[in-house]
């Protein structure tokens, strides 16, 4: 290894400097004793290719660029090295890396994921996204790090719909240092089992390059295309992707960065399939109109002709003023424009324009009280939103027994409209935050964060049933987060959370984040919910940064809509999790959540044998939740570049649905799956061969709500090969 020739001739050239100051001019190098030193070996990984969060620091969860160990909250970060060793790709893949997260079936498309619990929201560069519930694929062509953050955002960033928790994609950074390309294809799907091999290649070219020593650039191009394993219903999978970003440091202290993302998808709903009962879990029987039947993998209610398309773009700027090493002015700017239209025979329609604009103005300083140093973020957030949203279809019956049979395709026709919503949004939410830490000691430091949000805005809602009207919001919510870090040594952290935000409920519909009107009029307590954490925790960075480990014990208590009443949720539970990479060779990670939650004294709304039901009102299990979740995997890669990879994934039982009179509860048993890589990589080239869900397990995906749950369920998909190829210049 070069460093370890390097180090004795370093020593010697030192030796010989020191000698050469001596009182005797004379002696000459050959004169002194030889100094021989240990040889050591170089273990560690550059920080670049460490799996360990601490390599990359965030401030897309207090506000401030800060490591994990300094975090006084729950959080995972996906490195880039790590999401380039795992092949990052959707939120399936996320929820494999972090602990509390649960990526449902959402009628076919992951568009957010469960964390605690409860509907996530997300974050690019920490700037909040518009409401996409149902709505578009994330896209991942333009991700460099990931931070999956557990409960709610701090002051710095507010709540918004979903609460979760958030999951925060940190944008490509273009390089100073030198142009580099990378041209990354991933290959069509062989699939040996049950089901046919389908060809779906994406494409990525990521390019960087500087301009000057103060301006640098980076393009990033995605294109996909081609079939996928519900092919012979008609699914397609198709998008166009650019990304672009730009760093300008056009004087000292000033730092300009900016980005801009344009994509289209044709991205389905798969929806999966209906006429759920405990025999189809159990052993794949479908009740078919001529009877039982073994259930093929590959069937759904979607249809050849359904339509299902997103267009959008955005961008974000921010601009940092340094005026000192503690004192700096940063304004971040985020626009998003969202077009969607989806159509499905099954009798839904829904049609969603959305525009966001998000401003932050930031003023970071530092001072020093009674002895004691003072760390503040005070600012202004302004944000709006608009969205117009529409949506007709069979309620109910179009997805429930007896109406559709699966597996006959000419049953799934589209209905009379039996009812419709429509609805427009404009919402100005203008607030005040501040968020302070003081040092209290030189282990003991105290977080402060409050904050004020004022919701302005007109709401006009039309729906066949239960109502139409039309009203203002005008209300104000106070938020507050406090925390306590103890910092038993440099490496290892004890921290405290107490944060309770008041979030905006959706007031009823999910289609596009409207409203429609359950009443004939709005008032603060219809929109203003709480969302209450309570967090202790540990964390430890360990053996020279080779070993990350972290635990959280943690109470999330959240009021929420559920489509015709407020459902509280509790979620108590442990979450452990911990990276490790050895040597150069190996690398490592595991995580596991222990949790019980359960709604609130509530009345639930489900789909249901022949059209709805309500639930009695009481305490009920959350639905889609396990009570354990274990995720783990390993890789090693051999001096010659040739290399292997395994991961795992374990869940516990999850109830489908609540018992009512007249429909029995359903069980999704415990289920795994297990992933394996080999892979050859080379300085320039590198390829990998993905074997996926190893050993066939038919496993059954819930659809993510209690509202849609007893009514349709989605399977995951079969034993399938997929081969990368990545090329760097």
């Amino acid at each position: 290894m070069q460093s370890r020739r390097l180090l004795p001739l370093l020593a010697l050239t030192a030796a010989c400097a020191t000698s050469l100051r001596a009182d005797d001019s004379a002696a000459t190098v050959a004169d002194q004793p030889p100094v021989v030193l240990d040889t050591v070996e170089v273990t560690a990984r550059p920080a670049e290719l460490s799996i360990n969060p601490q390599a990359s620091p965030t401030a897309g969860i207090l506000g401030d660029e800060r490591t994990l160990l300094a975090t006084p909250r729950a959080a995972t970060t996906l490195t880039p090295a790590l999401i380039d060793e795992q092949n990052v790709s959707d939120l399936a893949d996320i929820a494999r890396l972090s602990p509390g997260v649960y990526a449902p079936a959402s009628y076919g498309l992951l568009t957010t994921p469960i964390i605690r619990g409860d509907t996530a929201e997300t974050y690019v560069n920490g700037q909040r996204l518009g409401y996409n519930n149902y709505g578009y694929l994330p896209s991942f062509n333009s991700v460099e790090a990931i931070d999956v953050v557990r409960g709610p955002a701090s002051a710095v960033f507010g709540s918004g719909y979903l609460v979760g928790g958030y999951v925060n994609y940190r944008t490509k950074q273009p390089s100073f240092d030198a142009a580099r390309t990378e041209i990354t294809t991933r290959l069509g799907t062989w699939t040996p089992g049950e089901g046919d091999s389908f060809a779906n290649a994406i494409v990525q070219v990521d390019h960087t390059a500087p301009l000057s020593d103060t301006l640098a650039y980076r393009v990033s191009y995605e294109a996909k295309g081609g079939d996928t394993y519900y092919r012979r219903r008609g699914v397609d999978d198709d998008r166009q992707d650019l990304f672009a970003a730009l760093a300008w440091k056009p004087r000292d202290g000033l730092r300009i960065d900016a980005n801009a993302q344009v994509f289209w998808q044709n991205t389905p709903e798969t929806l999966g399939v209906n006429r759920v009962d405990q025999n189809l879990i159990d052993h794949g029987i479908y009740q078919s109109d001529a009877g039982p039947v073994k259930l093929p993998r590959d069937v759904t209610l979607f249809q050849p002709g359904d339509e299902s398309d997103a267009w959008v773009a955005r961008g974000q700027l921010a601009v940092t003023r340094d005026f000192t090493p503690d004192t700096r002015l940063v304004n971040r700017t985020l626009a998003e424009r969202v077009d969607r239209v989806r159509e499905h025979k099954f009798g839904y329609h829904e049609d969603v324009q959305a525009t966001t604009v998000d401003n932050r103005t930031e003023y970071h300083f530092g001072f020093d009280a009674l002895g004691r140093e003072n760390t503040v973020i005070a600012g202004l957030a302004l944000r709006y939103e608009g969205r117009e949203t529409y949506a007709d279809y069979d309620y109910g019956v179009g997805i429930n027994p007896p109406t559709y049979d699966v597996t006959d395709p000419a049953t799934i026709t589209r209905p009379a409209v039996f009812s419709f919503e429509q609805s427009r949004v404009d919402l100005f939410n203008p607030a005040l935050f501040w968020q302070h830490e003081v040092k209290l000691t030189d282990r003991f430091s105290a977080l402060a964060g409050l904050r004020e949000d004022f919701y302005l805005g007109k709401i006009t809602g039309s729906s066949s049933w239960p109502a139409t009207g039309s009203d203002q919001i005008d209300f104000a919510a106070f938020s507050q987060a406090y925390s306590l870090t103890f910092k038993a040594r440099d490496e290892l952290t004890f921290y405290a959370t107490y944060n309770r935000m008041l979030t905006l409920g959706t007031n009823g519909s999910a289609v596009g984040g409207g409203y429609y009107f359950t009443g004939p009029a709005a008032d603060a307590d219809d929109f203003a919910r709480p969302s209450t954490l309570i967090e202790v925790g540990v964390k430890a960075d360990l053996l020279d940064g080779r070993l990350f480990a972290a635990v959280s014990v943690f109470e999330q208590k959240r009021s929420r809509d559920d489509f015709l009443s407020p459902a509280d949720i509790v979620v108590r539970g442990v979450e452990l999790e911990t990276v490790w990479q050895p040597t150069r060779a190996w690398s490592l990670f595991a995580n596991a959540t222990f949790q019980r939650g359960h709604y609130d004294d509530a009345v639930i709304f489900q789909l249901a044998e022949p059209t709805f039901a309500l639930t009695a009102a009481g305490d009920h299990e959350l639905v889609g939740f396990s009570d354990v979740l274990l995720n783990g995997g390993v890789r090693y890669t051999f001096e010659n570049g040739f290399g292997a990879g395994l991961r795992g994934s374990w869940q516990s039982e999850q109830n489908l649905n609540i018992a009512t009179p007249t429909f029995p509860q359903i069980d999704i048993p415990a289920q795994f799956q297990i992933d394996a890589t080999l892979f050859y990589q080379r300085e320039t080239w590198s390829v990998a061969v993905e074997i996926l869900n190893l050993t066939d397990e038919r496993n059954w995906i819930h659809n993510g709500d209690a509202y849609s749950g007893s009514a349709l369920i989605s399977q995951s998909l079969p034993l399938r090969v997929e081969a990368t190829v990545r090329i760097r210049f």
